[in-house]
């Protein structure tokens, strides 16, 4: 079955109490980073995001610290989603943790599930 793809350029962000892991998909091409959570850490990454043209972004967060984020990309005019991570780890069949999860969940942002 073929995949259709409603983002040529996404990311998908891992949100930790400390720790940004971002992945940013262009085509097929993954690039993963890391961020700090701090305000300028912050801006630094919607930053970066805006250079590469990203169509949309998908937060995994289990807590409340995705709300920093949010209210940043909204600033900047960057769409975004936030997905429970049970939701997606669950329905999504992901396999692992870390990297791999990432790739799959900004797979899973650019193309239909």
């Amino acid at each position: 079955m073929d995949e259709e793809v409603y983002y040529e350029r996404c990311a998908g962000i891992d949100v930790h109490k400390k720790l940004l892991v971002v992945c940013l998909r262009i085509g097929r091409k993954p690039e993963v980073r890391e961020f700090g959570t701090l305000t300028h850490e912050i801006r630094e990454m919607a930053a970066w995001l805006k250079e590469n043209g990203c169509q949309m972004a998908a937060m995994e967060s289990t807590g409340s610290y995705w709300k920093p984020l949010y209210n940043i990309f909204e600033q900047e005019g960057l769409p975004v989603m936030v997905c429970n991570a049970y939701h997606i780890k669950n329905c999504l069949n992901l396999l692992s943790e870390g990297r791999i999860s990432l790739l799959r969940m900004s797979k899973n942002v650019c193309t239909e599930i």
